[in-house]
């Protein structure tokens, strides 16, 4: 089920970046340059790379911390 949840969820981001990515005005400098699919990329960019090279080795299941 967790890997249709995470399908899901790149193709919503895969939606939201086409939308996020239209600037607010027709001409576009530094100042009204819409930045959020810059850094919506990049976040996701970081988050690939830290869970390639730590992520998969590093995972603790939250089960099994619960008490009972």
């Amino acid at each position: 089920m967790g890997a249709y949840m995470n399908a899901i969820a790149l193709v919503y981001d895969l939606f939201l970046i086409v939308f996020l990515a239209f600037p607010p005005l027709a001409d576009v400098n530094a100042d009204s340059f819409n930045w959020g699919p810059v850094i919506f990329i990049g976040t996701n960019f970081i988050a690939l790379i830290y869970y390639f090279t730590m992520g998969r080795r590093q995972y603790r299941d939250p089960s099994k911390d619960v008490v009972g």
